[in-house]
């Protein structure tokens, strides 16, 4: 009787030594199974939605994309060298590398007896994706210039006119003020009727 007991205690000890293996095997498959997923920057964003991963519980899931603007309102004033204002309206480009604005502008500036008015193409580079800190420009277009010259007792006499290339390249600092609008100082120099400029401008 002693060994029968015995046989049956030693073939529940095997069972259950066989069963703690077992549930160790599937938890170790279990946490294999939920290992966190690593997404590199440049590719957490997939068919318009953003992976999000929790360190806490080891799950992605997925939450709305981030709404940005695709196109801004420009205005400026030139306030040095020649006052003048810029009017213009332009389209936003992001990509994995840089941002960039491309901003169709109509200007004018005036001095005593100078005036242009003109139409240039800017681009603006920017690092950031949120379009803040420093970034580069450079500015493509044709200006129209009028120089009214002086005649005796000050008349307006042998008026000139004629039209000029606009092409420069410039720096600037842009300043986030509220939801998607900017503060920004710039300048900028290059071929065209008024050789450098430096602009305080408005981007929303």
């Amino acid at each position: 009787m002693k060994k029968l007991i015995a046989i049956v205690f030693a073939i529940l000890s095997i069972s259950n030594l066989y069963s703690e293996e077992s549930w160790q095997e599937q938890n170790i498959s279990n946490l294999n199974y939920l290992k966190p997923v690593i997404i590199s920057k440049d590719d957490n964003h997939m068919n318009g939605y953003y992976y999000n991963q929790s360190t806490k519980n080891n799950s992605i899931t997925l939450t709305e994309p981030i709404k940005r603007p695709k196109d801004c309102f420009f205005f400026a004033l030139d306030t040095i060298v020649i006052p003048g204002i810029q009017i213009g309206f332009g389209s936003i480009k992001y990509d994995s590398t840089s941002t960039k604005e491309k901003i169709f502008v109509v200007h004018a500036n005036t001095m005593l007896r100078v005036s242009t008015l003109g139409i240039f193409t800017k681009v603006n580079t920017f690092i950031a994706s949120d379009r803040t800190g420093f970034y580069t420009s450079y500015n493509i277009g044709i200006d129209y210039i009028l120089v009214v010259g002086v005649g005796p007792g000050g008349s307006d006499v042998h008026s000139q006119e004629f039209l000029f290339p606009y092409f420069s390249f410039g720096l600037g600092y842009s300043l986030n003020i509220g939801r998607s609008s900017f503060l920004r100082l710039s300048g900028d120099i290059g071929l065209k009727a008024i050789l450098a400029s430096v602009t305080l401008s408005f981007v929303f």
